[in-house]
Formats: structure tokens, sequence, C-alpha cells
């Protein structure tokens, strides 16, 4: 009678151990190995229990692997191939344990691709959300640069687009105390509701823009002197600001003295607005005057706002109110009664 039986060891000296036992009734065990392996340690597994075996196996694999983990886990998968649980392996077992890892390895090609796939679509899909983004931008636009570098608008007759001065408002007495190298950009000064007196004896009221030509800084007083083109200018200091006109020939008028050839024609007073409770007197109170019988009082009492186009002074954006309450320069002006009321 013949029996065969085939034993396959993983991990014990780095190669697939076979064995076969071939048993006759007038010979002993005969071991054959198909692999270069030690003929000791081969008779020795194949001759030992299977208990035995698997511990043997087991401390190779853990001198072998350096972790208990990785050592159960191969003793763990020959376990799982051996079905009849007899030790060893038979030529099916050892068919089975490689059509397994055929099918592993096949599962492996097929997951790089998977990923391989979903990388390229996860690009695509990168590349179709930023052209969409950027045609939502372009067809958004309202305006864009020509050739020549002209903003003009996208629809339409294409007109250039056209943008204002920057300009930014604040009050007067801010100029007191700053380097001159900041009245670099100061370009204008805006008076609003000038009171003045007609020819017809009604009284109009008048805007004007002063044309900055020169900064001057009196160290002694600590006084900005900002004088205009055509002849005005505005003296600033730490209380008030004091507007001159040159004389006209006529003179300044009753009431209005003379300095150095000019007339003094509008105060700003430096001094905090009044507060008043009822609902008809909350309005923004007057803290600026005309000096003398210039102007008379007119009759809306709101005053004027006295605006400083100063280019980038400041540094900020848009118009920004730096006066000590709501506006800056607010004022009530008087109606005209004497020569200095021609302008």
């Amino acid at each position: 009678m013949t029996a065969f039986a085939v034993e396959v060891l993983h991990g014990v000296t780095g190669s697939i151990i076979a064995t076969s036992h071939l048993s006759f009734p007038e010979t002993s065990q005969v071991t054959s190995h198909l692999i270069n392996t030690p003929s000791a340690i081969a008779t020795e597994m194949a001759t030992a229990p299977p208990n035995s075996r698997t511990e043997k196996f087991r401390a190779s694999a853990l001198k072998t692997e350096g972790s208990k983990d990785e050592a159960e886990r191969m003793v763990d998968i020959l376990r799982s191939w051996d079905t009849d649980g007899d030790g060893m392996f038979s030529v099916q077992e050892v068919l089975s344990a490689a059509r397994q890892m055929n099918m592993e390895k096949k599962k492996t090609r097929s997951l790089k691709w998977v990923v391989a796939g979903l990388a390229i679509l996860y690009v695509a899909t990168i590349l179709v959300l930023l052209g969409v983004t950027v045609a939502a931008v372009e067809v958004t636009k309202d305006q864009r640069p020509d050739a020549d570098g002209n903003l003009i608008s996208v629809s339409g007759n294409k007109d250039v687009v056209h943008t204002k001065s920057k300009i930014d408002a604040v009050n007067p007495f801010d100029f007191v105390g700053q380097d001159l190298s900041n009245f670099e950009n100061i370009d204008s000064l805006y008076l609003d509701d000038l009171g003045v007196g007609s020819s017809e004896g009604v009284k109009e009221f008048l805007q004007r823009v002063y044309k900055v030509r020169m900064v001057t800084r009196n160290k002694k007083h600590d006084s900005i002197k900002i004088d205009f083109f055509g002849g005005d200018y505005l003296e600033v200091s730490k209380d008030e600001a004091l507007l001159f006109r040159p004389k006209p020939e006529g003179g300044c008028g009753d009431g209005i003295p003379e300095v150095n050839g000019y007339c003094a024609v509008a105060q700003i007073v430096n001094e905090e607005e009044p507060t008043k409770e009822e609902s008809d007197e909350r309005r923004l109170q007057a803290r600026s005057s005309i000096v003398g019988p210039a102007y008379n009082t007119g009759p809306r009492g709101i005053g004027s706002n006295v605006n400083f186009n100063t280019g980038r002074i400041y540094g900020s954006e848009g118009i920004v109110s730096l006066g000590r309450s709501r506006f800056f320069g607010q004022g009530q002006f008087r109606s005209c009664d004497g020569p200095s009321c021609s302008f």
C-alpha cells in the first residue's frame, strides 16, 4: 500500500519545501527535497507532530520577521490553507493556496487601475471647476482694458470708463502740528453755502473751490498758512481758521479790519458742538462764523461744510470726515453789506 502527501512550509529558510512520503510494507519512510534545503530541518519538520511543526515554524518566522504579530499572521495564513487540519498540505491545498495568491494579485492590479482612474477624474474635475470659475469671472466683467490700456465697457458702445480723483475730507485743525511733507498732495479747499447779497437785494448762496498754491508753516506760532490761486489764503491755528481775501478798491467794509491789504471774510472756530434735547434743535449747530458784517445770518441755519481735497495725505479710501464732531467746518454765514461782498 502506498500513501502520498505533500507538505509546504514557508518562512523557515526563505523557500517552499515540498516533501513526499512514500510508504511501502518492506521499506521505511523516505524523504526527498524538491528545493535545496538542509535535510536535517526538512526531515525533522516532516516527522514531527503537527503542533510541534507549527511551533517550530512560528519560532523561525519570529526570528526572520522580528515581529510577533507578523509571525502570527504567517502562521494564520498557513492554517487557513491547511483545510483538513492535519498540519500538512496536500496537492489540492497547495493548488488552492496558489489560486488564492493569484486572485489577490489580480485584485491588486485592478485596484491600481481604479486608483489611477480616480486620480485622473479628480484632476479633470479641478480643471473643469477652474475653467468654469474663469469663464464666470470673464462673463461678469463690466469693464476691461483694451490694447491701448484704456478701461472700456464690455457691452454696448464700449465707452471709455472715466474715474474721479480721490478726495479725503479732513478737519482744517488737523493741519496744525503736522509735518509739511503731509501736504505734498493737497489740492483744493471747498466752501459751501457762502451767503452773499445780490444787486437786487436778494440773498444768494455761493459755492467756491479754492485751488491751493502754497502751504507755509509758522514755526513760532505753530500755525499753517494755505495760499490759494487768486490771492485768497487761509490761516489755521489750533483755535481758529481765518479766511482772507485781497482788499477791494472800496475797502473791507464797515467793522472789518484790514490786515496787510487783506480782509477777513470767514472764521471757523475750533470748539465742541453744542447739544440740544428738543428735536428741532438737534440739527448740527454752527461753530463757524463770518468776521464783522461781511455776511448776514442765513435763513437755513445749517451752516456750511469746508472740504479739503488732500489727495493721499491720510492714505484712506473714499471720503472720510476727520472732524471733531459729525462734520468738519460747520458754520452760519451772514449776508454782505460792504465792498468785500463782490466775488
